[in-house]
């Protein structure tokens, strides 16, 4: 099937669809001097509440910790499951329903008996957020649709940029990521109203700041505040490295730093922190090729990837970067979820790791169960949603 871009540009007055049956394709020249100001307003300070899992790294900050729930800690059972089209792409908790996006479609699964309550198929894989009542579905095809939780449409823009990545909304904007800059939709109709150069491919959001990195080498974080429709630099880290995914906790700003493949970047795979106001204050060194940390305002648990015969590793740090513990898997190991004293994880790429629950303090292991590869984990009131190629399942005491 062409790419939703390629039929676009096939000829005038043909709506491309992606979502199907939605809507036409929005495409806006830029600017909205002549546009009503947004009624949707979102906070700044927005945070997921009960109930939620908001995002692949569960809100704003990334910090892929849960404080509203309490998932099993002893061996659980699986109180419901559905089958999925295939592996999920992303997974997303909110107003009582478990939004799944496949390579097929998105669907919507009651959280509490997981019945099917909503299915939209696509021709483009897409990653889901959940922004204060409205979930947002960037796709491969550079698209962008804002729907409800009920699954209608709101808008949904085709986006002129190379791969969408992560997005940021705040009082009546949403800041979109790409590999051609950013962009700025109005969160009420999509309008495209802003494009900057300024690329990045990750960001956190926390305290009205946002933090970005450009993911590739150099990755140069970039914190900015929100103007209106702009974003304002503050300061950035100058680097020549690959720097991932920012999470934000406690007064902290963590980054993973890779020197691999990085012209000019010396010394070994490594975590940053950084105090809100850009000053270094830790490096700590991560055996493997680290992955997206998770963090609880007591400690920083660091995923890595397996290298040869070494498997993965997940490696527990104080906030003040002193080691805690470490656990060792056959295979790598996918980002970590945190919720009410223990940590859950997976394996990455590999059916040789398990699903794990560990003891946030100490380590100990608390349970574990065979999964398939590239699981998905979101932890939402007292249940672990599981979702791999063998489909989706709710874990419960």
């Amino acid at each position: 099937m062409p790419s939703t871009r390629r039929r676009l540009l096939a000829g005038a007055g043909t709506a491309a669809v992606a979502f199907a049956g939605c809507t036409a394709v929005r495409r806006s020249r830029l600017g909205d001097a002549l546009r009503e100001p947004p009624e949707r307003r979102v906070a700044p300070d927005w945070r997921p509440g009960p109930g939620t899992w908001a995002d692949g790294g569960y809100g704003p900050a990334n910090t892929r910790h849960n404080p509203h729930a309490s998932p099993p800690r002893s061996p659980p059972d699986v109180v419901w499951r559905q089958d999925l089209p295939g592996p999920p792409n992303s997974l997303v908790v909110a107003e009582g329903r478990v939004y799944c996006s496949t390579p097929e479609g998105l669907v919507a699964f009651d959280a509490a008996t997981g019945e099917r309550r909503w299915e939209r198929p696509t021709d483009a894989a897409a990653v889901l957020a959940y922004v204060d009542g409205r979930l947002y579905a960037t796709n491969t095809d550079e698209e962008v649709a804002a729907l409800t939780p009920g699954g209608t449409e709101r808008w949904r823009t085709a986006v002129a940029a190379e791969a969408l990545k992560d997005l940021h909304e705040q009082d009546g904007y949403v800041f979109l990521g790409t590999f051609s800059g950013h962009r700025v939709l109005h969160a009420d109709t999509g309008d495209v109203v802003r494009a900057r150069d300024a690329t990045w491919e990750f960001l956190a959001s926390a305290g009205g700041a946002v933090y970005t990195t450009g993911g590739g080498a150099p990755g140069t974080p970039v914190t900015y505040g929100v103007d209106g429709r702009d974003l304002a630099e503050r300061w950035d880290v100058g680097t020549a490295c690959s720097v991932g995914r920012p999470v934000v906790d406690a007064g902290r700003v963590y980054y993973p730093v890779d020197p691999t493949n990085s012209a000019g970047c010396p010394g070994r795979r490594r975590l940053w922190a950084h105090d809100l106001s850009g000053a270094r204050l830790w490096t700590a060194t991560v055996e493997g090729a680290t992955r997206y940390p998770a963090v609880d305002g007591h400690r920083v648990f660091v995923p890595t990837a397996a290298e040869g015969s070494d498997g993965g590793r997940l490696v527990s740090l104080g906030v003040d970067g002193t080691p805690r513990w470490t656990h060792r898997v056959p295979g790598s190991i996918r980002d970590p979820t945190v919720a009410d004293g223990a940590v859950y994880a997976g394996p990455s790429g590999n059916d040789r790791t398990p699903l794990v629950a560990l003891d946030a303090p100490t380590g100990e292991r608390l349970w574990e169960r065979p999964v398939s590869r590239d699981v998905r984990i979101a932890a939402a009131g007292g249940t672990l949603y599981v979702g791999d190629g063998d489909g989706l399942r709710a874990l419960r005491d």
